[in-house]
Order: structure tokens, then sequence, then C-alpha cells
């Protein structure tokens, strides 16, 4: 194995890994948004 292939293994891996972590984060502010919204609609409703 070429060194550049194993270069731009390394660039596809880490841009893979940057997505996963960035849709993590999406789903997560998403998940706590839903959450506070839920919560403010109980507190209304009380």
């Amino acid at each position: 194995m070429d060194k550049n292939d194993l270069t731009e293994h390394q660039k596809k891996i880490i841009i893979k890994e940057r997505a996963i972590s960035a849709a993590g984060w999406l789903l997560a502010a998403v998940i706590s948004a839903g959450v506070f919204f839920i919560s403010l609609s109980f507190a209304s409703n009380i």
C-alpha cells in the first residue's frame, strides 16, 4: 500500500467520524429541544 493511499484513506475516515459526530450533536440538540417544548406544554396545561 502506498503512503499516499493511506493518507487518502485516513482523510475519508476523519471526514466520516466528523460527520457522525455532527449528526450526533444535531440529534442531541433536537431531542433536548423536544423535551424542553414538551415540558413547557405540560407546565402551561397545569
